[in-house]
């Protein structure tokens, strides 16, 4: 989009300080990874410099793993503002047998940045990035993975276009007037 997409103003405030406000009521603990943690200095949470800057997510997700008191934390890109909590949690309690539990459609698509991943990953993820892989999905085949069915998700949405953002701010302004 040529910006950054966490700083898009949305409803007077920076997108990520909305996807922060949602997480805040239902973990103990909120880290955003960033290459660039000087940027995120008004949220009110915990701000972690990524490992290696400029190496990706899966450097991001590694960093915030290293950095979390958590054994099981749940992702999520900071450019998906909108959450289906009880998907979230369906994918939590799954995370027990797991070292990861991904979001997968019937087509087959992906969805590793709005996964559960343990702690037991990081080593691995570790020797992905060592190894020159940068893709999330590089590190699956060394971990046990679960793949959770995301049949109808259209709240799972993320902002990669200027088109996408546009149609966030017309649903975000319907919704709001919709509320009072």
């Amino acid at each position: 989009m040529g910006c950054d997409k966490a700083l898009l103003p949305v409803r007077g405030r920076p997108l990520i300080e909305h996807v922060v406000a949602r997480l805040e009521p239902h973990f103990k603990e909120v880290i955003v990874s960033a290459n660039h943690p000087e940027r995120f200095v008004f949220l009110d949470a915990r701000i972690v410099r990524d490992e290696a800057p400029g190496q990706g997510p899966l450097m991001g997700i590694a960093s915030g793993l290293g950095a979390s008191r958590h054994e099981v934390n749940f992702v999520i890109a900071c450019d998906i503002p909108r959450l289906d909590f009880g998907f979230v949690r369906r994918m939590l309690r799954r995370a027990r047998d797991f070292d990861c539990v991904v979001p997968k459609t019937a087509a087959g698509h992906l969805e590793p940045l709005c996964a559960v991943y343990r702690k037991s990953a990081l080593p691995v993820m570790r020797a992905t990035l060592a190894e020159g892989k940068r893709k999330i999905s590089d590190a699956f085949p060394q971990c046990r993975v679960a793949w959770e069915n995301l049949a109808d998700a259209a709240w799972l949405r993320n902002i990669n276009t200027i088109e996408d953002y546009q149609t966030y701010l017309t649903e975000t302004s319907t919704s709001e007037r919709g509320q009072r």
